[in-house]
């Protein structure tokens, strides 16, 4: 079994019924290893589905695209799941944590206040580097 779930590369090859991307491209992916596959991101290559890659602009880092799956989308889910969160308060726990940055980062762009909880002053410092509006 390889490990990993999220990730991001450049497609090596697409399937005959593949519209939406082209040898070359960069992307992001996630579910890697959803259902009990044996092969997740973390092996040299993966054959997924379509809908669960998504084109990687060109000035996002493969890094920070591989942190798109799980955490970024926990974090927009958790946050808009019931809507908007404009002019509201939002308390996130963990915020220097990989969905907990994301989630301040996604509240401050969707217009709340955000209260972030930390365990250290660095933790502190890396909170407010998705929000340096603070």
């Amino acid at each position: 079994m390889i490990p990993n779930s999220d990730g991001a590369g450049i497609v090596d090859r697409v399937g005959d019924s593949v519209t939406r991307f082209h040898v070359g491209e960069r992307v992001w992916l996630f579910n890697g290893q959803r259902n009990g596959r044996a092969l997740g991101t973390a092996a040299e290559y993966i054959s997924l589905a379509e809908p669960l890659v998504t084109p990687l602009p060109d000035d996002v880092s493969f890094a920070a695209g591989a942190t798109l799956g799980i955490p970024c989308m926990t974090a927009w889910c958790c946050l808009f799941g019931d809507g908007p969160v404009a002019g509201k308060t939002v308390l996130v726990t963990g915020g220097a944590g990989a969905v907990g940055h994301y989630a301040v980062q996604l509240a401050k762009w969707g217009g709340a206040r955000v209260i972030a909880t930390v365990s250290s002053e660095a933790k502190a410092a890396q909170a407010r580097i998705a929000a340096p509006i603070w």
